[in-house]
């Protein structure tokens, strides 16, 4: 019995086909990784601009009571704010990060009330506001460009 295999010229053409689909599905891939992504970077250009045209605020008044710090904001621009990230500065020269999700309607005043570590960072000294506003459940986009940091005294 004579055993017959495939001629070269038949395995070059399957291999070369082979190596096509490959590096096609490969393209494809590629292709839609990349635009996923210059669609996510475009959104974000979007909320980075969002912040910067349509978030403002006044701190009217900030003070500090046992282990509660209070500042009554003003929302000065067209947009809500959500909530705040708040870095606190104590007299022991320590920092306390709190975030408060305190919705403040624009052109509205409220009253803000940021709970602190006070045996970490002692009395606070100065703190600094990061508006936020929100873009899906429970997805905030924090506007650092927007911070505002205020000197806080007793109450």
């Amino acid at each position: 019995m004579k055993k017959k295999g495939i001629s070269p010229l038949i395995a070059t053409v399957l291999l070369i086909g082979l190596t096509v689909a490959l590096s096609t599905s490969v393209i494809m891939w590629g292709r839609g990784i990349y635009e996923e992504r210059k669609v996510k970077q475009g959104t974000l250009s979007e909320l980075q601009f969002d912040c910067s045209i349509d978030i403002s605020f006044e701190i009217q008044s900030s003070e500090f009571s046992a282990n509660n710090l209070y500042a009554r904001i003003e929302n000065t621009g067209k947009k809500d704010i959500d909530g705040f990230r708040v870095r606190i500065l104590g007299s022991n020269e320590k920092y306390d990060v709190n975030e408060t999700r305190i919705q403040i309607p624009k052109s509205t005043l409220s009253d803000v009330v940021i709970g602190y570590d006070r045996p970490l960072i002692g009395n606070p000294v100065e703190a600094t506001f990061v508006p936020m506003f929100r873009v899906g459940i429970d997805q905030y986009v924090m506007c650092e460009d927007k911070g505002m940091t205020v000197n806080i005294s007793p109450k």
